[in-house]
């Protein structure tokens, strides 16, 4: 993969986009120092998510556009190998050296909290429930108050020591209704 091919390829100004992904991948598979690369047009058609008729006609396009250049069976088993010949690319922006913060302190330590005055959130914040699964909750707990197991299809062994734990109901009165 060579970095400079990728961004000279998304630099290059293409009329169509399966122009620019074939081109972007083929400076993807590029060697960095020849510029060459040989993959299958069924590759390609399978990594840029079109047919290979539609990169074939691609393939074409760029060599005619002087893009790329072909050499027919020159690749490894007669395949052909692809030479991306790009202009550099001169919109990209320059390399920033950033200073030294050897000798200042961290921003952490220099910056203010951006919580401000906000309290501290609480250990173990109790859960609200919504109207309708509270609702439910309370005819859970009546169902079990009153010994009505047909009611309690949904509730399982967990939710009953849940409901034992937070004295809704007893154990006892779990077990009766053959939760526990």
């Amino acid at each position: 993969m060579s970095n400079a091919l990728l961004t000279a390829a998304w630099a290059v100004d293409l009329l169509s986009t399966y122009e620019r992904i074939v081109l972007v991948r083929l400076a993807d598979r590029a060697n960095d120092k020849t510029g060459g690369c040989w993959p299958s047009v069924a590759s390609l058609a399978r990594d840029c998510s079109c047919g290979v008729r539609t990169v074939q006609g691609v393939l074409k396009e760029l060599e005619k556009r002087g893009l790329i250049s072909v050499e027919r069976n020159a690749g490894p088993k007669g395949c052909n190998v692809y030479r991306l010949t790009l202009p550099p690319a001169t919109d990209a922006p320059p390399h920033v050296v950033h200073p030294s913060t050897a000798d200042s302190q961290p921003p952490q330590v220099t910056t203010a909290s951006s919580a401000g005055g906000a309290p501290e959130p609480k250990k173990n914040p109790k859960k609200t429930l919504p109207k309708k699964a509270a609702k439910e909750m309370e005819m859970e707990v009546e169902a079990i108050k009153a010994g009505k197991r047909y009611l309690l299809s949904g509730v399982s062994a967990h939710k009953a020591r849940e409901l034992v734990s937070e004295g809704r109901v007893t154990e006892a009165q779990c077990q009766a209704v053959g939760l526990l």
